[in-house]
């Protein structure tokens, strides 16, 4: 993948001049090659190529957006809530191989839960005529504070009313790494109305997807 730096530093939106930048790229287990001048009609700039490495054998590969996120690849996604949404973004990530943790603070969602898994593999073993992914693991719990301790990406899906959507990003963010992405499935709130009162407004997105989830393959990210 070839980045230009003034490109780069506009979406980091950051001041840092380009040594810094580049220190960052390999903190983030990333190395560059290539920086040269390039210059011509318009103003010169820098380009520089990512390439392969130990810890990412598949960094030339890289999409943008993965360096933007800390170039690591998710290991581990917490659904918030698990109504249809919730329990549809699980399902679709097990089966996609990736594990999964689910909180809601009803138990009883569990079941739900469950259900909504067994019909998304009731339907991929009727559609698809070809060999399945390994499935990520599943697991359920009630405690949030546990369970997002070590999350890459947070999928919130409770229900539409900002004060409870509020409140479950400052729990969050009291928990979970610095570096979680946090996600909102809303379909009508802006992004800015969801952001007041966060400490790190800058690392929730919202990915509205369309039911069901585990079937349609569009999300609506803002």
């Amino acid at each position: 993948m070839i980045i230009t730096i003034p490109w780069l530093k506009e979406h980091l939106n950051t001041k840092a001049n380009e040594s810094e930048i580049i220190n960052h790229l390999t903190n983030i287990g990333l190395e560059v090659e290539g920086i040269k001048e390039n210059s011509g009609e318009m103003s010169a700039f820098k380009v520089a190529r990512i390439i392969k490495t130990e810890k990412h054998p598949n960094a030339d590969k890289l999409k943008v957006c993965d360096v933007f996120i800390g170039g690591k690849e998710i290991q581990k996604v917490v659904c918030v809530g698990c109504g249809v949404i919730g329990a549809g973004w699980a399902a679709r990530l097990t089966e996609s191989g990736i594990d999964v943790a689910a909180y809601d603070l009803e138990r009883s969602s569990q079941k739900r839960l469950n259900q909504v898994i067994k019909n998304a593999q009731k339907a991929y073993q009727k559609l698809y005529d070809v060999p399945q992914k390994n499935r990520g693991t599943l697991t359920f719990s009630t405690n949030l504070s546990e369970v997002v301790k070590e999350a890459d990406l947070i999928i919130e899906s409770v229900p539409e009313r900002i004060e409870i959507k509020q409140d479950i990003y400052s729990q969050i963010e009291n928990y979970a790494s610095s570096e979680a992405i946090i996600a909102s499935s809303t379909s009508g709130i802006k992004p800015s109305e969801l952001q007041k009162g966060m400490l790190q407004p800058e690392r929730l997105l919202v990915s509205h997807p369309f039911n069901p989830v585990y079937l349609i393959p569009m999300v609506e990210v803002i």
